[in-house]
């Protein structure tokens, strides 16, 4: 190995780091693909769009019965604005957005001939096609996220309650679901993502035909296991989210790619009458970025259009209210100091050997401090600490450890504070960071063979609400 001094640039402060350089192996660690690594560093909020019959029904679960869950029943103004649905999602700060194309009651909620339980038969169709418009609402989403940037992604399930209803045989059922699919893959151009709670194995081969640069739930991610939009605690020591899940061997050179889904709606993933979100932004960051985002998870949270056919303005305000408060956290305004230069660190030549660190031209109160891996060379770390410099301005400063853990994966969030949650979490500092220097990030331990890991960024976070602005425009 060479041991060479390179420069971190930070925002505030120059700090010199020297790191050991080694030839780089991946044959020994799950190493994911681009596809997996553009999910988790590019796209970490989406949104989900759960609409269908079961909107106008009252359902979650629909029963796909021939007559309740008739199509006569979807009665959607024409009006129906996808636009603003995905306006919704822009506005929370997501980046892909995912909608129900076909849910367990069965409908279709595009055209097709597989079928005759579909939207075509719908007053809401008849309404749009008397407007001289079209009803095909796959469509009109997807245009949607086009128009706003936005990654487009679509659910479509195996699971088909009005087979079961109408007495469809499983055989005949499946071919009918194959023969709709199709359409779906062929029709809309590029989807970039499809989810399926049930029966992805009987798409795999038409995504690879039609799609084959699509990333898929099950292949190139899978979900933490929850649905409350969080990480179990200890999850991570063991599966999350490197290693295949139900084993702890990152050698297998499987790599899943992990995400929290959730709706923040008091009644469940559709919506129905009197759904209003079941916490205020503030808890929502509280638990969605320190818990799920801040624990290498992605976060899709589900934004439920209503019967009027649009996000209603208690969940469009709740999504901008979560945006605003992330921000105000995490944003540009609140951080301190940052090294985003991506280096190797060795873990295995003693304790100070390996340290990644930002140093403060000032002393700072401190209320976070964000990990990042490089996850192109796999997630690697399997121990470390975060450590703070404190004392006084003109008196001796020393290291004191203020946050420990296992992996760290996309990124590691640690707050300062008490968060309220499902978990207990653990809390190594009562509240912000007093009279801090400086922050540094030592791994002890990794599961690459090389000895080493590879670090993308290491950020601290101010609390931009408890210091002047003047005093914030002058240290950035």
């Amino acid at each position: 190995c060479n041991v060479v001094g390179m420069m971190a640039v930070v925002r505030v402060v120059v700090v010199v780091i020297l790191i050991t350089l080694c030839s780089i192996a991946h044959s020994d660690i799950a190493v994911p693909s681009q596809r997996q690594l553009d999910f988790q560093t590019k796209h970490p909020v989406g949104c989900f769009f759960h609409f269908g019959i079961n909107t106008f029904t009252d359902q979650e679960h629909g029963t796909g019965d021939p007559v309740t869950q008739s199509p006569s029943k979807f009665t959607a103004p024409e009006s129906l604005d996808t636009d603003q649905w995905v306006q919704s999602c822009v506005a929370l700060g997501g980046t892909y957005a995912v909608f129900t194309s076909k849910h367990e009651d069965g409908m279709m909620n595009f055209p097709t001939n597989a079928t005759s339980y579909t939207i075509e038969t719908s007053p809401f169709c008849q309404a749009r096609r008397a407007a001289g418009r079209t009803c095909d609402l796959v469509a009109e989403f997807l245009a949607s996220c086009d128009k706003y940037n936005v990654t487009r992604g679509l659910y479509y399930t195996a699971f088909n309650n009005h087979c079961k209803a109408t007495n469809t045989s499983q055989g005949e059922c499946n071919t009918m679901l194959r023969a709709a699919f199709t359409d779906v893959a062929t029709r809309y151009g590029k989807i970039d993502q499809f989810w399926f709670d049930h029966g992805n194995g009987l798409f795999i081969d038409l995504i690879n035909k039609y799609q084959p640069e699509a990333s898929i739930l099950g292949r190139e991610w899978t979900l933490v296991g929850t649905e409350g939009g969080y990480v179990l605690e200890g999850a991570d020591t063991t599966w999350y989210p490197a290693y295949p899940m139900g084993t702890s061997n990152a050698s297998e050179n499987t790599y899943l790619a992990r995400q929290c889904d959730t709706t923040p709606s008091t009644s469940g993933w559709f919506w129905h009458p009197g759904a209003v979100p079941s916490r205020d932004p503030s808890a929502a960051v509280d638990l969605y970025w320190l818990q799920c985002i801040g624990y290498g998870a992605g976060l899709i949270l589900n934004l439920p259009p209503s019967t009027n056919g649009v996000v209603e303005p208690p969940f469009a305000t709740f999504a901008a209210g979560v945006r605003a408060e992330a921000d105000r956290r995490f944003g540009p305004a609140a951080v301190i100091a940052t090294n985003t230069s991506s280096v190797a660190l060795a873990t295995t030549q003693g304790p100070n050997n390996g340290v990644l660190a930002i140093s403060f031209p000032a002393m700072e109160q401190v209320t976070a401090v964000s990990i990042k891996e490089d996850l192109s060379f796999g997630q690697r770390v399997s121990a470390y600490v975060v450590e703070g410099l404190f004392g006084q301005v003109t008196g001796a400063k020393s290291w004191y450890t203020v946050g420990a853990g296992s992996t760290i994966g996309a990124n590691r969030i640690w707050w300062f504070e008490k968060v309220t949650g499902p978990e207990v979490r653990p809390i190594w500092a009562p509240g912000p960071l007093q009279n801090c220097f400086g922050i540094r990030f030592r791994p002890l331990a990794t599961v690459a063979a090389d000895g080493l890991v590879h670090m993308a960024e290491l950020t601290a976070y101010r609390n931009v609400s408890a210091l002047p602005t003047a005093k914030l425009s002058a240290a950035l």
